[in-house]
């Protein structure tokens, strides 16, 4: 009998330019909070309850090391979007996506310093975080798609 689990998230980041060529992607695992441990235990208990959102940070903070009490983005600004869900039956993984287009989150550049995925619109409800060690960078006229995959093991 096999009764252990284990989860290990990742971020994968495609950053597009105006003309859709990829200036960046990237793939990174993130940290699961202290809360998103408990959102897993209410996501096999209570179908009611999902995780349904990406959100980026910028500005201060928004760099600022992981720890598992966090329960939000760290940056002077941020912003979620509803992302969607994904998942072919018989495997162990599932993916949510999200993307931000042409002047989103700001008109202007957004240096992105953070991703985090969440079970809220608002409010202190993070279930990963992944500061980037190096911001990604968009532009007004870039396009930015963030795909978060969960395996389960």
């Amino acid at each position: 009998m096999n009764d252990k689990i284990g989860m290990v998230g990742v971020f994968e980041t495609i950053l597009r330019d105006k003309d859709g060529r990829v200036k960046a992607h990237e793939t990174v695992r993130n940290g699961i909070t202290t809360i998103g441990f408990d959102q897993a235990c209410a996501l096999l208990g209570d179908a009611a309850v999902k995780i349904a959102y990406l959100g980026v940070g910028w500005g201060v903070g928004a760099d600022g090391a992981f720890a598992v009490g966090q329960t939000d983005l760290l940056g002077a600004s941020k912003n979620r979007k509803g992302a969607t869900y994904t998942h072919t039956p018989g495997t162990k993984t599932f993916t949510i996506t999200a993307s931000w287009g042409v002047n989103d989150p700001v008109a202007g550049t957004a240096d992105i310093g953070e991703i985090g995925t969440f079970w809220g619109a608002s409010g202190a409800n993070m279930f990963s975080r992944l500061p980037r060690s190096s911001r990604l960078n968009k532009l007004a006229t870039d396009t930015l798609e963030i795909r978060w995959t969960l395996t389960l093991a």
